[in-house]
């Protein structure tokens, strides 16, 4: 297996593409909540999946509150994340990352 999908997204607003590779396109089902649609196809959903989200600004200190991205609903070319706020409200930040490695 290999990085075979990775991509950084603008979640706020209309979501958009910054960078990718392997990705076809997103799907925005609401705040925090997003579905990778890859342009290649696993041999399986055992694949390995992460994410992260934050803000591409610079920290100034103060509240920040600390972000975490669930991934779920595997399917042989994609899955879908959602970013969550430290006690679990949902969240769009500006900067979304999502790297997939695997078998195809």
């Amino acid at each position: 297996g290999g990085i075979y999908m990775h991509g950084n997204w603008n979640g706020s607003g209309t979501i958009s593409l910054y960078d990718s590779l392997g990705i076809s396109s997103l799907t925005d089902f609401g705040t925090g909540d997003y579905r990778i649609n890859g342009a290649i196809v696993f041999a399986n959903t055992n694949y390995t999946a992460i994410a992260g989200c934050g803000d591409k600004g610079s920290f100034v200190g103060g509240n920040n509150p600390e972000r975490m991205m669930l991934v779920t609903d595997y399917n042989l070319s994609g899955a879908r994340v959602r970013c969550r706020t430290a006690t679990g409200g949902a969240a769009d930040r500006d900067s979304i990352c999502y790297m997939a490695s695997g078998d195809n």
